[in-house]
């Protein structure tokens, strides 16, 4: 992993450009060699299973980002902009072992393209007044995705442009009372390996597959809060996902296999009221 960071003071009224620059190269491997004996009830071994898989990811990640922090009305600005992108291939080889030979299984073996490049921009003010104080952001993004699975046939391409507000308000009220009211919309993608559609083996009944069609989930929250002598701190608030990220299992009672597939929900929410103590 590689960083470069510099930061330009302009002028003496706090002023500032940053620069961040990443690159990333990552290289993994992994190798499963499974044997499985069964036995029956009086511990006479009546089958057995043996496999080899070998597993490779290389990823080419780079990321560059300009941040501009103004001191202005009465507050502070900023603004700036990110570019990230990631090249990454990867396969999996499936080898029967059963008989002795190692057998290689194309059905059971892929390999899988992926890249990714996220365009971001934002602008942020905040601003403390005598019993106010206020934080509000905007950020942009512009995601193309591209997924190719050799074997499986399957392409998925991916445009898309979301805004991603954020509004922070609170007022003290007095020494002993304090209110804030917060608005968030957030996003969260797959992780690569999620995406990847390998299918991972504790044993031959019971194994993981990943998802080359995965889309992002957006959060949204709604936050209140009252705060009492710095010691008390009450918290309502309403948090909505869309197409939340998950891992689910579905058994197959005919086949007696247990598989784990990473999916995306169609909606996840909750309520809640917290009281906390400090």
């Amino acid at each position: 992993a590689f960083n470069l960071n510099h930061t330009w003071q302009l002028g003496e009224a706090g002023a500032n450009v940053v620069m961040n620059a990443n690159y990333i190269l990552y290289d993994n491997e992994r190798l499963q060699d499974v044997e499985t004996d069964f036995f029956s009830n009086n511990g006479v071994l009546f089958r057995e299973n043996s496999f080899f898989t070998k597993a490779n990811q290389s990823s080419d990640i780079a990321a560059f980002q300009l941040d501009f922090s103004i001191p202005a009305l009465s507050g502070m600005i900023e603004t700036g902009a990110k570019f990230s992108t990631i090249d990454t291939q990867s396969g999996l080889h499936f080898f029967d072992t059963n008989t002795g030979n190692t057998e290689f299984n194309s059905a059971l073996s892929d390999s899988f393209l992926y890249e990714e490049s996220i365009y971001a921009a934002y602008f942020s003010y905040s601003a403390d007044w005598d019993s106010w104080s206020l934080n509000a952001c905007l950020r942009g993004e512009q995601t193309d995705v591209q997924g190719d699975s050799r074997s499986l046939g399957v392409v998925n391409n991916q445009n898309y442009f979301e805004l991603f507000p954020a509004l922070s308000l609170e007022h003290n009220a007095n020494d002993n009372n304090s209110y804030g009211f917060s608005y968030s919309r957030s996003i969260s993608r797959p992780r690569y390996e999620a995406l990847n559609p390998f299918r991972y083996f504790v044993n031959e009944f019971n194994f993981s597959d990943g998802n080359p069609n995965l889309i992002p989930a957006i959060d949204t929250k709604y936050t209140l809060s009252y705060t009492y002598k710095n010691h008390l701190f009450f918290e309502l608030y309403y948090w909505n996902t869309d197409n939340p990220l998950s891992l689910i299992a579905f058994q197959n009672n005919q086949a007696r296999t247990l598989q784990s597939l990473d999916v995306n929900l169609i909606r996840e929410y909750q309520y809640s009221f917290d009281v906390v103590y400090a």
